[in-house]
């Protein structure tokens, strides 16, 4: 018996102790404690009074085992009244007890070394005696036993124990019925403590099996709980250290987590998109974000789906293209949660469109190059006659029209030619630093021609500090030439031209933003989405590689050129340059 006082101690699961391993001999106590030492909450007899099954439940256990046994209200004055006669032999009865015990190593270990336990343990059994003959052997009788199973629990103690430890004090008590006992009164006696005992030890079974049951289905969960924080800390070991955009968000698209690469990538912090809707935050298109949400609906069902690719506006408003790998993971709550993994293959497919354009170049340069060397005699041929023709017609005013039209036509075509070689020859630049806004007004000085045929003005707005660049001056003041002879020619009169000039930041590195804006109509859907295309142009006169032009040029000092948003009138044209220059400056 390991009840102190009748009643155990309360303290819970012992730091050194615990229940036998389910399968272990029933000999041989086997801590587990280890399996208790996680960081999780207290099991299941801390949480609970230590009485958890209630007076009801144990007086109905009681009474049902008291009818089992025959048990008889003779049997408890048969059991006080032999209690002072056998009272005396109560301490060699626990000597007895101990001793056999002390013979035993496995024994010794569960009830633990200390110089003062043998002695708390010899009261507690003394105890026990005296209440196995005088108890009431009711509800509260039968809850000091309950409690006696359970602590058997606590310290690991297996149940042959028990039984032998109590088959071994009914032998000593027999002897002392036939030493003290009268034979007359000895039977009904024998009866009795047969039938207490029985009891004693069907209430200690019973709620040793209660109590295993409880530590093991708490074992259990504590187990399942540790697998989880495993589960949980590999995710967020992944959510720390892959280079990768990912993302986990609940079945609305509410953003529940986001790991430290993907604020690299897009520039949002964490704490600025979590608990945000995800397409409202990377997919402001309405026709972009209605087909993504369709593919991460089906994402939400799918156990795992790759290779889906979409682009995302990150936070310095470019556009970022992402193939995506998904998969839906169950909360214990029954919530699905979409676990979304995003390489960026901008670099990629730019590197790709970049060498597909190299190609495309290259053969055209190819063909213009054989083409402007098998016609250039032509030309100059074409040109000297031309010469000689108007000569002959100066007295002629309908030829000398119809000379100059042929002479017009001419230099357009040669213009072409000089254009087409432009665009498909290699860039090469030649940096220093360049004052962005000195060199704005220098290009608009060189308009002046242009300008007396479009009345025009030009703001440029103040700008903190000087807007010193390393950029290839010859070659910008061409793009904003470009950009400003578009404006001259498509503005109302009086055109209206006014750039903006900030400082911003492009890929993480230092940057200029320049915005050049005018009153004209602006631009269709087509125009916009195909202004930088080759050859694409809406005016009566032209080649339509201005514009592609002017992208190669920003593109090779590392930069970007597109088209702004408006909700005025006009067109916005946003040129973005990185202030250190291109990292390599031959494109």
């Amino acid at each position: 018996m390991t009840v102190e006082n009748g009643e155990t101690s309360g303290r819970g699961i012992p730091d050194l102790a615990g229940p036998t391993v389910a399968g272990d001999s029933p000999l041989r106590a086997t801590p587990v404690s280890a399996a208790w030492a996680l960081p999780l909450s207290p099991p299941v007899n801390e949480r609970e009074p230590v009485e958890n099954e209630s007076d009801e439940f144990l007086s109905a256990k009681f009474r049902e085992l008291q009818q089992y046994l025959g048990w008889q209200p003779s049997d408890q004055l048969a059991l006080r009244r032999a209690h002072p006669l056998l009272q005396p032999d109560f301490p060699g009865i626990i000597d007895d007890f101990y001793e056999e015990i002390g013979r035993h190593r496995s024994t010794r270990l569960i009830l633990g070394d200390s110089p003062l336990r043998p002695e708390i343990l010899r009261r507690t059994l003394l105890n026990w005696l005296d209440e196995l003959f005088t108890g009431t052997h009711d509800a509260a009788y039968a809850l000091t036993r309950w409690r006696v199973g359970r602590r058997h629990v606590e310290i690991g103690l297996p149940q042959a124990y028990t039984s032998a430890a109590l088959s071994r004090l009914r032998q000593r008590l027999a002897e002392a019925i036939e030493h003290r006992i009268e034979k007359d009164q000895a039977v009904e006696l024998h009866r009795a403590i047969h039938r207490v005992i029985d009891l004693d030890h069907m209430l200690i079974q019973e709620a040793y099996c209660h109590e295993w049951a409880r530590w093991q289905a708490e074992l259990e969960r504590r187990q399942r709980h540790s697998e989880k924080l495993k589960t949980r800390q590999a995710l967020e070991a992944v959510l720390k250290s892959a280079p990768c955009l990912i993302v986990l968000a609940d079945s609305a698209g509410i953003i529940r987590d986001f790991s430290p690469f993907a604020e690299t990538l897009t520039g949002y912090t964490a704490a600025e998109v979590v608990g945000r809707d995800y397409f409202e935050v990377f997919i402001p298109e309405p026709e972009v974000a209605s087909r993504v949400h369709q593919e991460f609906v089906r994402a939400l069902s799918t156990p795992f789906s790759t290779g889906y690719t979409n682009p995302i506006r990150v936070r310095d408003g470019s556009e970022r293209l992402f193939v995506w790998n998904t998969c839906p993971l169950v909360q214990e709550s029954g919530e699905i949660l979409l676990l979304a993994v995003g390489q960026d293959i901008t670099p990629l497919r730019e590197a790709q469109k970049r060498a597909l354009q190299t190609e495309r170049l290259a053969a055209i340069g190819e063909m213009i190059t054989g083409l402007a060397h098998e016609s250039r005699n032509a030309l100059q041929r074409s040109q000297a006659c031309l010469e000689m023709l108007a000569m002959e017609v100066q007295d002629r005013p309908t030829a000398l029209d119809l000379v100059a039209r042929i002479q017009n036509a001419q230099d357009a075509l040669h213009a072409l030619y000089e254009e087409v070689r432009d665009y498909a020859a290699p860039i090469r630049l030649k940096t220093d630093q360049v004052n962005l806004r000195r060199l704005v007004e220098d290009t608009w000085e060189n308009l002046a021609v242009e300008r007396q045929r479009h009345p025009a003005s030009l703001t440029i707005g103040a700008c903190e500090g000087i807007p010193r660049c390393r950029v290839d001056s010859l070659a910008l003041e061409r793009v904003f030439r470009n950009v400003l002879e578009n404006s001259l020619s498509c503005g109302v009169v009086p055109v209206r031209i006014e750039v903006e000039l900030t400082s911003a930041t492009f890929h993480d590195r230092p940057a200029y933003r320049m915005i050049f804006s005018d009153n004209g109509p602006g631009m269709s859907a087509e125009t916009r989405s195909r202004v930088f295309e080759p050859f694409y142009t809406t005016k009566t006169k032209g080649t339509g590689l201005g514009m592609a032009i002017s992208r190669r040029l920003v593109e090779a000092h590392g930069g970007r050129i597109e088209v702004g948003e408006s909700s005025a009138p006009g067109t916005k044209i946003v040129i973005t340059l990185p202030v250190e220059g291109p990292l390599r400056e031959n494109a």
